[in-house]
């Protein structure tokens, strides 16, 4: 079995995992997307929005906080949510994709 292990090694990674990294991709991108769905409620019930008041700021303006879940009672934890929430006004990098069911009939 020892010396067949540089046999296995090649073929796996570059004949199996080569083929299948596409579906990876697939399966790794509908999970990110899939959190981000999830985290987006989040950020419809966390977002509030008030406006700024230009006698008091001069300028004018909007200003937002998050609610923060009573759970979370740590200020470095709150802090985290804080910056997921940010991190959630953005999309995804990679928008949805699907891999052709001929790139998964093998292995």
């Amino acid at each position: 079995m020892y010396r067949a292990l540089p046999d296995f090694y090649y073929w796996f990674f570059y004949t199996v995992i080569l083929y299948h990294a596409s579906t990876i991709a697939e399966f790794l991108n509908n999970i990110r997307w899939a959190i981000h769905r999830y985290l987006l409620c989040r950020y419809d019930w966390a977002y509030e929005r008030s406006e700024l008041n230009s006698e008091t700021d001069g300028e004018g303006g909007l200003e937002y906080t998050y609610r923060v879940p009573e759970e979370i009672e740590d200020p470095l934890a709150q802090s985290m949510y804080w910056e997921l929430m940010n991190k959630v006004r953005a999309e995804p990098i990679f928008r949805e994709f699907i891999v052709p069911p001929s790139a998964k009939r093998r292995y």
